[in-house]
């Protein structure tokens, strides 16, 4: 053996990686597939497989389970979301959010009800949670307490939304989302 670091072929990884990105993408578009069509609670990890086509052991190559894969197809969004408690929040950012969860009220109603919905509470909060870390805010609660709180009232303002008929315009929402998270996070 001479110690020499195998040759690697570029192409070959660039392969790797566009197989491996193809496998994390049909597995989200499966997941976001079943939750239009059903609801979260009644997704199993059998009906993903077969709707993205893989199998059992390259699912949990890429998810733990279907909980990992709500967080990484929800993230972005409520990474958005919890700069609303800023003192500089992504207004322009939020309300494009606040307008995709209309746009796709369907996929936003299953994931605002049942297990789902918790989930992404708790997710929501742990963003917050971070956030409000970084701008040291007031501390009449513990943070992650607080929190937890202003994701709640984030999800139920978004949830009542998407589920009322009354049509209020995505910028109405928006402002009231960033208001109210900014209020709770001073107190």
């Amino acid at each position: 053996m001479t110690g020499r670091r195998p040759v690697t072929d570029k192409n070959s990884m660039n392969v790797r990686n566009r197989r491996v990105d193809k496998t994390r993408d049909a597995l989200l578009t499966a997941f976001r597939h079943l939750l239009l069509n059903g609801t979260y609670d009644a997704i199993t990890v059998s009906a993903l497989i077969k709707a993205a086509n893989v199998g059992h052991s390259t699912f949990y190559e890429h998810f733990e389970n279907k909980e990992a894969l709500l967080r990484e197809s929800f993230s972005p969004l409520l990474e958005i979301l919890a700069t609303a408690v800023s003192e500089r929040p992504k207004t322009a950012a939020i309300r494009s959010v606040v307008e995709h969860f209309w746009e796709n009220r369907r996929l936003a109603r299953a994931l605002f009800a049942g297990p789902a919905r918790d989930l992404s509470a708790q997710y929501l909060a742990e963003f917050i949670d971070e956030q409000l870390r970084r701008e040291g805010t007031a501390r009449s609660l513990p943070v992650p307490l607080k929190a937890r709180h202003i994701a709640e009232s984030q999800l139920g303002l978004l949830r009542a939304w998407v589920m009322s008929p009354e049509r209020s315009g995505a910028a109405e929402v928006s402002a009231a989302l960033i208001g109210s998270s900014r209020a709770l996070a001073r107190r």
